[in-house]
């Protein structure tokens, strides 16, 4: 998927795990603070690898224990954006309040086809919020965020992705090297 930006001259930045700690904290509060006004949320849906570690991070920050997975195709394999297929791995629930959670939100996509998808599965579903830790600040899909980025100038690379990228090597100073698939270098 990476390639595909590339060809776009879309600069690669990358999010750091102090910066994922720090925004997964951030919008932990604001569930929390979702929670004294009078919102219960029961658990949590972790939409596709990509967010895992954020899911579990708010899952340790708001005291919601059940989490749920939501296996998520969007692209193909030449990297362009296809049909989103979504399979929910949770059981079926009745009355719950749940947070969808995702690592960035761009066009929405993803997380309306999860939304959907989990409309479906909870009987009379009080509510589901969406959580991510970036924004695409062109998307005004509502959504509880920590920062807000360009998706047309910004490619966001995560601690955990290994895909697209691979370590070149690693000095004493724990700067990396990186090589992207169209062999250009980035320092770190």
């Amino acid at each position: 998927m990476y390639d595909m930006y590339m060809k776009n001259k879309v600069k690669k930045v990358k999010v750091t795990w102090q910066e994922i700690e720090k925004l997964a904290k951030k919008v932990a509060k604001q569930v929390n603070d979702m929670s004294e006004a009078g919102y219960q949320f029961d658990a949590i849906v972790c939409i596709g690898r990509g967010s895992m570690v954020p899911s579990r991070l708010i899952s340790e920050y708001t005291g919601i224990k059940q989490i749920y997975f939501a296996d998520v195709k969007a692209y193909t394999e030449d990297d362009k954006l296809g049909k989103v297929t979504c399979n929910l791995y949770m059981p079926k629930l009745e009355h719950k309040g749940i947070l969808l959670v995702d690592d960035c939100l761009t066009t929405g996509t993803t997380m309306n086809a999860v939304e959907k998808a989990v409309t479906a599965k909870v009987n009379c579903l009080r509510y589901a919020h969406k959580i991510v830790l970036f924004k695409n600040e062109h998307n005004l899909q509502h959504a509880v965020y920590g920062k807000l980025y360009d998706a047309d100038k910004i490619w966001l690379v995560f601690p955990w992705e290994v895909g697209c990228i691979k370590q070149h090597k690693q000095d004493s100073n724990a700067d990396r090297e990186y090589i992207i698939n169209n062999n250009t270098k980035y320092m770190y």
